[in-house]
């Protein structure tokens, strides 16, 4: 499996790029997809500052790659050849992904602060 790995500031462009990965029949991960599914499996409430708290928990109790080893789990079940990953929060995730791919990339996207919040 090859990963390209997505990080940049709210509104720079993530979405958009997972968008038009997936339109392009490229397997597209969310980070955060994998914290709404463990707070839904544990029947946790979905406010965003709960899950915000949950994910910093989850974190702290298991270390700062474990959403990387649970969404991996679910990579390796789907099998895809090349995949896009977004929304990593730690150097730890990435280092994870990049050990355990046959190939990751990191990509950085930055966005115009008038364009990312328009």
């Amino acid at each position: 499996m090859k990963a390209l790995c997505i990080v940049g500031k709210s509104g720079s462009g993530k979405s958009t790029f997972l968008e038009i990965a997936s339109s392009l029949n490229i397997a597209s991960y969310d980070m955060s997809s994998v914290i709404y599914e463990e707070v839904e499996k544990r029947g946790l409430s979905s406010n965003p500052l709960e899950v915000i708290k949950f994910a910093s928990d989850l974190r702290k109790k298991h270390g700062k790659d474990i959403v990387a080893k649970l969404l991996f789990e679910k990579i390796k079940k789907e099998s895809p050849e090349k995949i896009v990953i977004s929304g990593l929060r730690s150097i730890e995730e990435y280092t994870f992904f990049k050990n355990n791919m046959e190939k990751t990339l990191l990509l950085y996207l930055k966005a115009d602060i008038k364009l990312r919040y328009k």
